[in-house]
Formats: C-alpha cells, structure tokens, sequence
C-alpha cells in the first residue's frame, strides 16, 4: 500500500508552541482613594496573576475613603469595583449595573479621586496607568457611537422592534476601523509602553509566522521585550523558526497506536505530510475527512498524523506542514481542511482518485444535486467558463439572514457576470422557506433553491462530502472548479473583481477580503 497513514499519540518537543512561565519579581503597590463620602462597604481588586491565576483583594470603603495595598509581578490590567457580590450570577446587566474603573497595575502608588464613586473618578500614579487614560480618551468618542449601537441590539434582542443589521453593520465597520487605527498609531508612538504592548499581543492569536511576527515585536523597546511575556513570545518565534519553508524537518522518532516506531529521518526520499490536532478541537471529524481525502488524491505521499497533548491549550490546531525528499520543509503551517489538496497541489501532482462526487477546493463540480427551485432560472449544472456563488442558508440562521442584503447587492452589481445562488439547507419545512422569500420580496431577488432535511439529495452530494457542520458557508465555482469554500462576509467587489479577471487565487481573496 503506498499510502500509509500514522496516528501518533504524544506532545512533541520538536514542534512545541508552548514556554514555561518564567520566575517574576514582585513589585509593591498603593491604592489609595476618595470617591464620595456617601460611599460605603468594600472596594475589591481583581485581577488575574501572569501564571492565569483569579487574584482578589478587598478593602473597607469609610465616608468613600479606602486604601488597598499589595505586591504585583508584572504590569497588568485589573478591575476596582465597589460592593462586588461574588454570589451574584455575573449576567451583562449586573455587570454594567456594577460601581467599577479598570486599573493598570504596577508596582507604583496610586491616588483614586472622585464625588460620585468609582466609575466617574479619576485614576493617577505609575506610567502604565498614564498610558491607559491617554488611550481611554482616544478611543472615547467611538465607545460613545459603540454603546448606542450595543443598547440597539440589545433592544431589538428582547423583542423590541425591527432592526436593519445590514445598516447596523455599514454604521460600525467605520468604527472599528478607526478604532484599529487609534492603536496603531498609539502602538507606534510607544515603543516603552505596556499599554501598548498589550494592545499589540491581543492581534497576535493563532499560527505564528516569524516573518510577519518578529518585526513588530522587536519594534518594542528591550525593557517589553525582556519581560516575562516578551521572552516568553521572543521563545515562542524562535520556536515557530524552525518551522518556516525552507528549514530542515527536525528529526524525531515515536510510536504510532500499534507501539510500532516510525523514525521521520527513514522517511527520506518521499514527501511527507505531516499534520497536528487535537481530538477535542471543534470540527476535527470534519478535519479527519479532509484528511481521508488527501491521502486519496496523493497515494505517494507518506501522511503522518500527529495526536497532541490535550492537556496542552494550542491555540493554532490543527495545522499541518509538508517535507519534501530531502527533509526540506516546502510548506508550512497549512489549514487542515477543504483548501488543503489544492495547496499541495503546488508541489506534488495527484497520482490518485478522488471519490465519486468529492467536494474540495480545486475540484471539479459538475452536476447540481436535485433541489427544488422556489425562485429564479434552475441550475442543472456549472458551464465552463462562468462564475457560480453557492450561498449555503437556513431561515432559522440568524448570521445567514443578516448576510442576504449583502449578497443582494453584489447579485445586482455583478448581474450577468456571476451567478448567485441562495441554498436552503438543514430544514424540513419547504412551506416556510416559501414564504420567507414571498415576504422578502424585492429585497430577494437572486437564485432561490430548498434542498430539504437530512438525507436529502443535496445533503449527500454536497454538505457531507465538503463536510460541511455549520452554516453560513459560501462556495465559489469557476470554470467547473470549486474555487474557494469560505463566509459570506469576505465577499466583496474586490473580491470578486478578482474572478472576473481571471486573477483569483485564495491568498489575494484573504487579503483582499482582512482590508475591506
């Protein structure tokens, strides 16, 4: 058998994301405060210690004055509240409804000055803290347009009316943009500050790549960059290093579940993939299936899958990487699903067969399976040389409802270029979907179609072989070839300009898709 399949059961030292925590100095703090001589009870302290630990502390509030001392490793964000129930179920109303001010601490001392108690007043002391109210008013004009929009969702959320989502979404696009502006521009103009340096680490989630990465790390002064959570990303990049396309594979030799050895270095001369999870990350039969396939479609290619510590939090699992008849690593830190063929398709030719009626980015789509057509001209079939979006929906879907105005728009504005097709899957109830789109009127007007329920024509043919677990999903066919499997929200002109030019590929669509 040329394909062989390798399930490896261990936490790999050689390809570990994952520091030890680094032995911190404490640092002494003072808090003292007046925020009203009607305030009584306690004031609390909380926050969470650099090893992920819950840490409280709690003084008596007299006439509105109280002081709060203590040590602190390393500078952080903390929370003061006044009279805190920690019985109390924390549900957002009792959180808003809370007397509290966040605090940046350090060991430094701090003066909380106010009439009206802790949310109104005003906190002085350490650098860190100068920082965060400096940002904190930058970022105030847009918290103020934020809050009016949250309070309309929430409003419309417990039955109060309609709300246009579409609008709402158009409203606060421009503010979060904005808002990524303020911090970057903040994040560039203070290289020595936490603040800064906390505000930067929150954009870094998922795969490392040192190239991008290490850049805007060492854009940090040494002092953030010689802390405890700077060396501990400095170790993480120098770890993700050995990873990048071009390194050497680092040899390594374990046991898969029948206790046989497999020793990477034998493997030489042969391509081989090599592909981490976890059996507790969301979606992994779906993983397991895109798996299955590759290993149909490249017979040559030896695939070792690799099972990871559980106990270990990852948050960029799975991934996988591919090494090439030297020990050379060619591709690295590929997604495990539908796009994976294709972008090992850079590098080896298929030597096997796909299963009747596969579903993957790259494949060829033919035939449409029978649905039943509630709006719009039947598609049997995708032509050569058209351009097809499968819109995968439900009328239960909340986030698919809230993307059709969306898709209408780039129906109209594409109309005799691209195809749209609204799917309706995973329901029962023909009648309703009917009637959804009847009532949706002109503000629905492309391609409609209802698949019906579990075992439907489409569910065979479609949603189990492209392993499809959740909707919204949109699919994108060009030229009989699936394309791009992907959310409706990264659809835009841009994008699909792209298609029209014949100059589509998955990598300008996402950047195209994280600008707009």
């Amino acid at each position: 058998m040329n394909l062989k399949q390798v399930f490896l059961h261990t936490a790999i030292q050689a390809f570990a994301w994952m520091a030890g925590a680094a032995a911190l100095a404490q640092q002494p703090y003072t808090i003292t405060g007046r925020i009203g001589k009607d305030r009584q009870g306690f004031v609390h302290l909380l926050y969470y210690s650099s090893d992920g630990r819950r840490v409280q502390d709690s003084a008596a509030v007299k006439d509105g004055a109280f002081s709060l001392t203590g040590k602190v490793a390393e500078p952080g964000m903390a929370q003061l509240i006044l009279n805190f129930d920690a019985r109390q179920r924390m549900t957002m109303e009792y959180y808003q409804s809370l007397d509290q001010q966040g605090i940046y601490l350090e060991g430094a001392s701090y003066k909380v000055q106010g009439d009206s108690g802790l949310k109104t007043a005003v906190i002085k002391g350490g650098q860190a803290q100068a920082d965060y109210s400096t940002l904190k008013q930058l970022h105030k004009p847009l918290d103020e347009q934020m809050e009016e929009i949250n309070a309309m969702v929430a409003k419309y959320k417990t039955g109060g009316g309609d709300i246009d989502m579409e609008h709402l979404k158009e409203r606060v696009k421009p503010l979060v943009q904005q808002s990524n502006a303020i911090d970057s521009a903040f994040i560039q103009s203070h290289p020595d500050s936490y603040i800064a340096w906390d505000v930067w680490k929150k954009t870094v989630r998922g795969t490392i790549e040192p190239a991008v990465l290490e850049p805007k790390f060492l854009h940090f002064s040494e002092r953030i960059r010689h802390s405890p959570e700077g060396e501990k990303l400095a170790a993480k990049i120098a770890r993700a290093k050995k990873l990048d396309v071009g390194a050497p594979a680092a040899g390594f030799v374990l046991k898969d579940t029948s206790g046989k050895a497999v020793n990477l270095s034998s493997l030489k001369g042969k391509y081989v993939l090599i592909c981490f999870w976890q059996k507790n990350v969301y979606g992994i039969e779906n993983q397991r299936f895109s798996l299955d396939r590759v290993g149909r479609l490249y017979k040559d290619m030896y695939i070792l899958s690799a099972s990871i510590d559980e106990s270990r939090d990852y948050t960029d699992m799975p991934q996988c990487l591919l090494v090439d008849p030297t020990g050379k690593i060619v591709a690295s830190r590929m997604q495990l699903d539908n796009e994976l063929p294709s972008r090992i398709a850079k590098f080896i030719t298929p030597g096997g067969v796909a299963a009747e009626g596969d579903v993957y980015v790259g494949g060829t789509m033919a035939k449409y399976p029978q649905v039943d057509w509630i709006q719009g001209q039947p598609v049997t079939g995708f032509e050569k040389g058209k351009i097809y979006i499968v819109e995968l929906w439900a009328t239960w879907c909340v986030p698919c409802v809230a993307a059709m105005p969306h898709l209408e728009k780039l129906s109209r504005r594409f109309a005799g270029k691209i195809t749209v097709i609204g799917q309706d899957v995973m329901e029962e109830d023909k009648q309703k979907v009917q009637q959804f789109v009847q009532k949706k009127g002109d503000a629905l007007t492309y391609r409609i179609a209802y698949a019906g329920g579990r075992g439907s024509d489409f569910d065979k043919r479609w949603i189990e072989p492209a392993g499809v677990t959740g909707i919204p999903q949109t699919f994108i066919i060009q030229d009989n070839k699936l394309v791009w499997q992907t959310h409706p929200d990264k659809l835009n002109e841009a994008v699909l300009q792209l298609l029209i030019d014949n100059k589509f590929t998955i990598d300008a669509a996402e950047a195209l898709a994280e600008k707009n």
